[in-house]
Order: C-alpha cells, then structure tokens, then sequence
C-alpha cells in the first residue's frame, strides 16, 4: 500500500524566522493509517461534522457570497471563538473577490481564481481578531472546494508557518503551498485513493465531502491523533 509524505511537519506553530532544524519532522503515513484518521473524524468529531451539514444548507447556499450571522455561529462549532459584534463589518456586504469565485472551484484543478479567493482572505483578515484561521472557518462554508480550513493543526502538519501581514500576495502563496502537498512524491496518487476511498466509505446525507475537506481533515488528524512530535519525546 502506498503512503503520504509530509515533508515538513511542524513541532509547533510560529513565524518560520523563529523555527529552527529542529522544529520540522519528514514523515510517512500510509493509505490504510489515513483511513483511520478520517473515519476516526467522522466517528468521534460531532461538531466538525455539524459543520460540515450546515454547509450544505439551504440557509447558506442562499447567500453564496455574503457572510450572515449564522456563517459565524458555524464557524464557532470549530473553535472559531468569534463574535458577533466584532464580525459586524465584514456581514451582510460584498466580501471583494468572493463573487469571483464560482460555487464549484476547485482548487486541486486551477490556480486560476486564487487572486479572488486571497483577496476575500485578506479582507477578513484585516478585520480584527479575524486571521487565517477564522477566515477560512468562514470561507470554506460559502466555497468548499476552495477554501481550505487553515487552522494551526493543518498548517503544522503541512508546514505552513505564520506571516506577518500576509496580504493578498501571502493569501496566495498559502493557497499554493496547500496544493502543492499533492506534488510531493506519491502523494496526488495516495490522495486519489483515500478520496476514492472516503466517498465509499463516509456516508453524510447532506452529500460528499469535498476534496479540499479531506485534506484537511487528513492533516488535522495527523496532529490531533497521531501527535509525532509527542512519541519523540
């Protein structure tokens, strides 16, 4: 069976400039230990998954490019810790770049609306106590082939340090770096069979998850239930 490689997982979540040799960690993770991670995920992360269903619902695809008040209280469901009244700005207005983006963009297939999609990142970012964490929290519900959810799990495990002021040009370059996990080595080969493998095997009603979501959930799990750095002592 084939497996993944992380080529630079992170110990801990920091700007690169404050990270040393030490910090990062090349790992393996084969198909069938994926497979664990992301049914462990679907079995055990109620809210997660309450997530994702909301997603999908009628009262979010009726406004595919405005944020509401709902949106936020989804994205408190993942830890978003956000609330309302600091979210004022950015709610119930045209976000720049997110009507750019068609509904079904990947971001596997294209790089082609990833200035649409930074530019809406770095607009919730310069909202105060909104960064790319809770950004993507936010976007990912109006694009889920897009939007990758970028919280410190992720990034760690796909070694994505913090920028200062990453802007749209920053926006863009973590775009590309999350999609560039699948040109390393075997990994785009690997991925296909996992994602082949969640839609068998992960029933949601409210329908599949995207391949983005995967990715992520893959990379969260790794940290989160795997922790490698903690077997290392």
């Amino acid at each position: 069976m084939s497996s993944f490689c992380f080529p630079k997982v992170l110990r801990r979540m920091d700007y690169a400039s404050r990270l040393s040799a030490r910090d990062y960690l090349s790992l393996t993770l084969s198909a069938e230990e994926a497979q664990n991670l992301v049914r462990r995920y679907y079995r055990e992360m109620t809210k997660g998954v309450a997530y994702d269903r909301e997603c999908a619902q009628a009262w979010n695809r009726s406004s595919a490019d405005v944020l509401t008040a709902e949106n936020v209280k989804n994205a408190n469901r993942i830890h978003a810790r956000l609330g309302l009244k600091k979210c004022a700005p950015i709610l119930n207005v045209p976000l720049p770049g997110l009507p750019r983006v068609p509904q079904q963009a990947e971001l596997f297939d294209s790089t082609a609306h990833d200035a649409s999609a930074a530019a809406a990142l770095a607009c919730l970012d310069n909202c105060p106590g909104i960064e790319a964490a809770n950004a993507t929290k936010l976007l990912h519900q109006k694009r889920p082939r897009c939007f990758p959810i970028l919280d410190q799990f992720v990034r760690r495990a796909l070694g994505m340090p913090y920028v200062k002021r990453a802007g749209e040009a920053g926006y863009r370059a973590l775009l590309d770096q999350y999609r560039s996990f699948l040109r390393v080595q075997d990994n785009a080969h690997v991925f296909q069979g996992l994602y082949a493998w969640t839609l068998a095997h992960v029933h949601t009603p409210w329908g599949a998850p995207s391949r983005v979501r995967v990715l992520d959930i893959l990379a969260w799990g790794l940290i989160v239930y795997r922790d490698p750095f903690k077997r290392r002592g």
